[in-house]
């Protein structure tokens, strides 16, 4: 993924094999990089990859 590659819900859903609610969900969550275009969500790849990062990171505690 290069920089500045923008991301849709179904992209993402392909990258890390889940369901369109469970990425539509962590894209409406507040501070999450995505966001609208008119009605469909998108994201920075690298912008993205950084937010799931630290995700991961608070919720080991």
């Amino acid at each position: 993924m290069g920089d500045g590659q923008i991301l849709t819900i179904k992209d993402c859903m392909v990258r890390h094999n889940k369901s369109y609610d469970t990425i539509a969900a962590l894209f409406k969550r507040k501070g999450s990089p995505a966001f609208r275009v008119g009605r469909e969500w998108q994201v920075d790849a690298v912008k993205w990859d950084a937010y799931l990062l630290k995700l991961a990171e608070e919720s080991k505690g």
